[in-house]
């Protein structure tokens, strides 16, 4: 996986650890996306762009509806 080093590490573990919890089943909803992420955490555009990358890069793909 790549390392993204401008992911702030609070959220770069966050994401490791839901590819570890929904790697098996291979996808992951956006409200289970967003219940992982409480508010607190403020990311820039690039954050984003670099959490959906290792999201996919752990194999996980992200169920939009």
């Amino acid at each position: 996986m790549t390392e993204h080093p401008g992911l702030p590490e609070n959220v770069r573990n966050a994401i490791l650890a839901l590819i570890d919890q929904y790697q098996q089943r291979g996808v992951i909803t956006v409200d289970e996306l967003n219940a992982a992420f409480p508010n607190a955490y403020h990311c820039s555009s690039r954050d984003i762009e670099d959490a959906l990358q290792l999201i996919a890069e752990g194999g996980l793909q992200i169920e939009w509806e």
